[in-house]
């Protein structure tokens, strides 16, 4: 049972945060590409959430993931995420990384197409959900995929071998939970092979909010925690062993007709997008800071996004809640 409006004040919550989180990097960086018509599509947002409160009344799980996609094109992941974690619980949460070794300025160029090669596998779910059934379908990276590393300092080509499997849920959208829950990576096996270095990512099966999100009937991301390992070949002891252990990926996708998965179909990615940080890591990392504290045209900019969260919040009577960051320079 889902408490229609629980959730929809759940929602609004994340949403005052997420909308506080926005108009701050907006007011720092103005010219970033998804402030454009910033006003307009918090407006939008407010809309949506009163329909998605509407469709989870009569059950219509259908018109929550039609409204889910829309909203996904309105709001820059980092934000988004914030509402899908209070909507779907910590559980099924995307993930961030606490660091990065790339800042601004860093993009990643993949030409990398998985082939299905097998027959889709019916298997039983083994996790906390006891009787649920899901379809495996396992992936291979086609021969000659490779990465392009661009760096302010130069660049770097690196080959991809490795499979990767995605498990879909065959029971009904019949709760908001499934509905959550609905596709998840179960392997990821990579080896990264360049001039002079070489590594492997593996998944991370431990992280609860490994999941595939789907924007559109064809295209969406896949939310991975990986163990990554890379280092020289000449050199076993220059690494990242013990460094970055855990990243969290987000990977961009495309399923065509043919069952074929290209990662990141519409070019070049930031690294600060492929890696996501927390977004105050990000913001500081962006506008050249170190994370230690507010200048004052941050404080000024704080001061601002705290304001349109307010009056985002205020749109929603029924839900008396309040923006849960930025209420001072030091949170």
């Amino acid at each position: 049972m889902v408490d229609c409006e629980d959730s929809y004040c759940d929602v609004v919550r994340a949403g005052g945060t997420a909308v506080q989180a926005w108009h701050f990097r907006c007011c720092l960086n103005p010219d970033d590409p998804t402030c454009v018509d910033l006003p307009d599509r918090i407006a939008r947002f407010s809309l949506l959430a009163a329909e998605a409160r509407l469709a989870c009344e009569g059950n219509n799980w259908d018109r929550v993931r039609d409204i889910w996609r829309e909203f996904r094109q309105l709001i820059p992941f980092q934000f988004a995420s914030v509402v899908w974690e209070e909507l779907c619980g910590r559980e099924v949460a995307w993930g961030e990384n606490a660091w990065s070794p790339f800042g601004p300025g860093t993009e990643f160029d993949f030409a990398v197409t998985l082939e299905e090669v097998t027959p889709p596998q019916v298997v039983l779910w083994t996790g906390d959900r006891p009787g649920s059934v899901e379809i495996n379908r396992s992936y291979r990276i086609r021969e000659g995929s490779k990465v392009t590393i661009t760096t302010p300092n130069g660049l770097a080509t690196a080959h991809l071998q490795g499979r990767l499997t995605l498990a879909e849920s065959v029971n009904s959208i019949g709760d908001l939970e499934d509905w959550c829950r609905n596709h998840r990576p179960v392997e990821l096996a990579w080896t990264i092979e360049s001039d002079g270095w070489s590594g492997t990512i593996e998944l991370d099966p431990g992280f609860a909010g490994n999941r595939v999100r789907f924007d559109t009937a064809s295209m969406g991301a896949i939310g991975v925690a990986v163990r990554l390992s890379v280092g020289r070949n000449d050199l076993p002891e220059v690494s990242t062993d013990g460094l970055f252990e855990h990243a969290y990926l987000e990977l961009p996708f495309h399923l065509n007709e043919h069952h074929e998965l290209t990662i990141a179909p519409d070019g070049p990615i930031d690294g600060l997008q492929l890696l996501p940080l927390d977004p105050r890591l990000e913001w500081s990392l962006r506008s050249g800071g170190t994370g230690d504290g507010f200048d004052e045209e941050q404080d000024g900019c704080a001061a601002f996004a705290r304001e349109r969260a307010e009056a985002f919040l205020a749109l929603h009577t029924n839900c008396d809640v309040r923006p849960t960051i930025g209420a001072a320079s030091e949170d």
